[in-house]
């Protein structure tokens, strides 16, 4: 484990310091190394216009977006990790149980009353636990003590704030307005501010702390149900709690990154192949390949020149084939 755990760490070291090389903004590798040196203390007298220009790509375009994939990353995978084991289901994600749908439907509310994009993150977050809590609102309903009953429940809440938002995009201005809720929904780090950051930030930790705190009593819900209430805990309880810790980190990301699916059904698919099940072990290892990952998609998205790739999209078509693998794997 230690190995596993040091090798993920230098592996996601490198791609972070490797993603400050690559963007729309051509700088050549030379002169981010000029620019790195002449940083250094007592050789400010080196600094030029050019000096001035990298830094500002560097720091208030790269950086924001590199902080943001790295948290978007890590949010996703433990997420995923942690509603795939307390529902012994290996396709649960934070998506799945209608998080994002309902963040997109509010967010493609704020963005058609011509909001400010603060407003829109607002809104995105909200519609994110809202979505949550009309869930398991949902599956308290239905007289079943079958545990993937908030799964069918997400689902239902998912596709209900997928139809109001192809409302919103049937109503929507086609030339000022339309164009920019398709975009949000794709998912993306381009317009990813320090404010963003900085906004989301206290939730993330917050939620992420307590994932790891209760991490050793996620690990007695594999064990079943009885085994739980033996030890004096409530499955119901515990499952409520994991929900809405991972709901707000989730919807703390998708507020400014938009909708990215399949790193948390992927990561954690991964992850759990390699080190196990037991929480103590998954999360740290989900974390670190979740923000390497997401952090490898963004990169891939800014190698192209003229545009940029949504990340939505990368992220899709590299883990719909691992999951259809996944599955194959299983049926063999």
């Amino acid at each position: 484990m230690r190995k596993i755990l040091i090798i993920s760490t230098l592996i996601f070291l490198i791609i972070f310091i490797f993603s400050f090389y690559i963007g729309q903004q051509k700088i050549g590798i030379k002169s981010i190394n000029s620019f790195i040196w002449d940083s250094l203390p007592g050789r400010q007298s080196n600094q030029n216009e050019d000096f001035d220009l990298i830094k500002t790509i560097l720091f208030q375009i790269r950086l924001p977006r590199i902080l943001g994939a790295t948290l978007a990353g890590l949010v996703l995978a433990i997420s995923g990790a942690i509603l795939q084991g307390i529902f012994n289901n290996p396709l649960a994600s934070p998506y799945l149980l209608g998080i994002s749908n309902g963040a997109g439907f509010a967010a493609a509310l704020a963005i058609l009353l011509d909001l400010s994009k603060l407003y829109i993150q607002l809104f995105s977050f909200f519609g994110g636990i809202l979505a949550a809590l009309l869930s398991v609102f949902l599956a308290s309903i239905f007289i079943s003590k079958e545990k993937n009953i908030i799964i069918l429940a997400g689902v239902l809440v998912g596709n209900l704030f997928a139809a109001f938002t192809m409302y919103l995009k049937m109503v929507a201005d086609p030339v000022s307005k339309l164009p920019a809720v398709v975009y949000w929904m794709m998912g993306s780090f381009a317009n990813t501010t320090m404010k963003d950051i900085i906004y989301s930030l206290p939730i993330i930790t917050v939620s992420i702390f307590f994932c790891f705190l209760l991490s050793w009593k996620f690990n007695i819900l594999s064990y079943g149900d009885s085994h739980a209430l033996s030890l004096g805990e409530s499955p119901v309880l515990l499952r409520l709690i994991a929900l809405l810790l991972t709901t707000m980190a989730t919807s703390a990301v998708i507020s400014y990154s938009g909708i990215i699916g399949w790193i948390g059904v992927v990561i954690p698919q991964i992850a759990r192949l390699r080190v196990g099940p037991d929480y103590r072990k998954l999360l740290p290892i989900s974390l670190l390949w979740g923000a390497s990952f997401t952090l490898f998609i963004d990169d891939v998205c800014r190698i192209f020149r003229g545009y940029e790739l949504p990340a939505g999209i990368a992220s899709a078509i590299i883990g719909i084939p691992f999951v259809f693998f996944m599955i194959f794997k299983r049926d063999v």
